[in-house]
């Protein structure tokens, strides 16, 4: 995320000069922080940061609908300590700014609900727009919602006659945000390079994993005897099922946020890790509140027993939420604790916390690339490994948009990229950080230290290490 968020900073054309794996969008704003307050990777994690707070907003903001306040206030607190960032390094992903874009999708969708206010559903749209331009899958899936939400409402409410107009007006908020970065795309020739990197590679994803079980993505394995990730869509069916069958009393709340939770789910497939989980469950972790509350104060006309019901709807939680909670809390504690260094070189990495292996590998990397410079003048640097962090380190000039080496995943939207590569290197003798596998003839090794997480160490021609 950070490299190219840092070359469009500097100016170069997304997509056509530095590739990005999602939308541009996540691009866009990355690299419009790190424009304002510096090229720095702590930068693109504080905007993240900031867009989890806006999303807790936003959720409290949805399910305050459905739930008294107190247990709302519950529900985001039981969606904060269920974050994989407690346990996994704090990624700024673009799931995250798309989650945020979903969430406000849901709010306007719900406001138009309650009044039918056309300009409500133009901001649908435009949201819907936002969530696909940060991140395509979760835009697609929010199109969906909102085009099956638009359907339901209006046969619910008998307004036969307005759909189609209802979901133009939808489309025309979707066309007020995608058709500016249309035009910024075609207009710097980049629509080819777009289609390849947002269309085509995306897709591609789904390809490499298609002997994935879809069964278990959907309703995946629990940590201990309950999965609250397989309880969640479960719980979302059939809430939908009985909405849709009642003859009357519809919630409409309640069905157009398990409408929008049931295909943000469709996230789970194909990669099903805590990450995805956690980013595809959120709308519907409050459906799960409401259906504990429902099932336990539902028929609750007096005080009688409400003590009881409180503690059997705190027990409830805890059996659902509370290992998940309490296996977050204890690997977060024990990671605060760990023997973390601070670095000053390279400075995109200033104020990160680092273990000692990747502070000495980092720093020494960094060293070693300024000294091989001062001796040898100005060499570009490039990487023909995975990891495009380490040309973050210094300024290096891209010798094709796609940058890092993913091997069969280039050669499945470039196809040039093997000759460019090997043509780049024959005639410019760039420094190279490389891995194992991949080290160009001619090219030997100038430091000791390899980091183990990708082997990668620093290479250069054999001839200027003498």
């Amino acid at each position: 995320m950070l490299k190219p968020a840092i070359d469009l900073s500097r100016g170069l054309m997304l997509f056509k000069e530095t590739f990005t794996q999602y939308g541009a969008l996540s691009t866009i704003l990355q690299g419009l922080s790190i424009k304002i307050f510096g090229e720095y990777l702590i930068v693109i994690r504080m905007l993240t940061a900031l867009f989890y707070g806006l999303i807790a907003v936003e959720l409290y903001f949805i399910w305050s609908k459905l739930l008294p306040k107190a247990l709302a206030f519950l529900s985001v607190l039981i969606w904060i300590f269920l974050a994989p960032y407690f346990m996994l390094t704090f990624l700024p992903w673009p799931s995250v700014y798309a989650l945020s874009f979903q969430c406000l999708a849901i709010i306007y969708m719900l406001k138009f609900s309650e009044n039918n206010n056309q300009l409500d559903l133009l901001l649908v749209g435009a949201a819907s727009a936002l969530t696909f331009w940060t991140k395509q899958n979760v835009g697609f899936y929010t199109v969906l919602g909102s085009v099956f939400s638009l359907m339901i409402l209006n046969a619910i409410k008998k307004r036969k006659k307005n759909i189609l107009d209802s979901i133009i007006n939808y489309f025309i908020g979707v066309l007020m945000v995608s058709v500016p970065l249309i035009a910024w795309i075609l207009f710097n020739g980049a629509i080819v390079d777009w289609i390849k990197q947002s269309v085509i590679f995306s897709s591609y994803w789904v390809s490499i994993n298609d002997k994935v079980n879809v069964f278990e993505s959907i309703f995946p394995h629990a940590m201990g005897s309950i999965s609250v990730w397989a309880i969640i869509p479960v719980i979302v069916l059939i809430f939908i099922a009985q909405e849709l069958y009642k003859k009357n009393n519809k919630n409409l709340i309640l069905l157009i946020v398990c409408l929008f939770s049931v295909f943000s789910l469709l996230q789970y497939y194909p990669i099903t890790d805590i990450r995805h989980l956690y980013w595809s469950a959120t709308p519907a972790i409050g459906v799960v509140i409401y259906f504990l509350y429902q099932q336990i104060f539902g028929k609750l006309t007096i005080k009688r027993y409400l003590i009881s019901r409180i503690f059997i709807f705190l027990l409830a939680c805890t059996a659902i939420f509370g290992l998940d909670i309490a296996n977050r809390i204890s690997i977060g504690i024990t990671r605060i604790f760990l023997p973390y260094q601070i670095i000053s070189e390279p400075s995109v990495v200033r104020n990160i916390k680092l273990t000692k292996e990747e502070a000495e590998f980092y720093s020494d990397t960094y060293k070693t690339i300024n000294q091989y410079i001062k001796i040898h003048g100005q060499t570009n640097f490039i990487t023909i490994g995975a990891n495009a962090l380490y040309l973050t380190y210094t300024k290096s000039t891209n010798f094709h948009p796609m940058y890092v080496n993913w091997k069969s995943i280039n050669e499945s939207i470039y196809k040039d990229y093997p000759r460019i590569k090997d043509n780049y290197i024959k005639d410019h003798k760039p420094i190279i950080i490389a891995m194992w596998d991949q080290i160009p003839a001619d090219y030997c090794r100038i430091n000791d230290l390899v980091n183990q997480a990708d082997t990668a160490f620093l290479a250069v021609p054999c001839e200027n290490t003498k």
